[in-house]
């Protein structure tokens, strides 16, 4: 309720949605382990 309180824009109601959001904005290699070490410009 403190966001909604707040008047913020975005209300995080859950910690599956509070994980999603830090997720989204973390490098790709955090979503995709199996990329960590792999270098992306050398595969073009």
């Amino acid at each position: 309720m403190d966001a909604v309180e707040a008047d913020e824009y975005e209300v995080l109601a859950d910690e599956t949605s509070v994980q999603l959001k830090a997720g989204l904005s973390a490098p790709i290699e955090a979503l995709y382990p199996q990329l960590q070490g792999t270098n992306s410009r050398s595969q073009s």
